[in-house]
């Protein structure tokens, strides 16, 4: 069987709730198939929690986790 790689595009704004940011963090890596690739974008500035949950997602995933921001 051969296994297909592909990535995982989230949007993120000041206005989410980081708990909820970080259970759909969580969802995504705990898939039976993994994504090779997730894309994390910061629409407009963040809160510092919400900066707290992508710095701890990065510090376990930093070699499938790409931040970009849009401001």
């Amino acid at each position: 069987m051969s296994s297909q790689q592909f990535s995982v595009l989230m949007a993120t704004y000041e206005g989410d709730d980081p708990d909820d940011l970080s259970r759909a963090l969580q969802s995504v890596t705990d898939q039976t198939v993994p994504p090779g690739e997730i894309v994390v974008v910061a629409d407009g500035p963040l809160t510092t929690e919400l900066q707290a949950v992508l710095d701890d997602f990065e510090s376990t995933y930093s070699d499938s986790l790409t931040r970009t921001s849009l401001s």
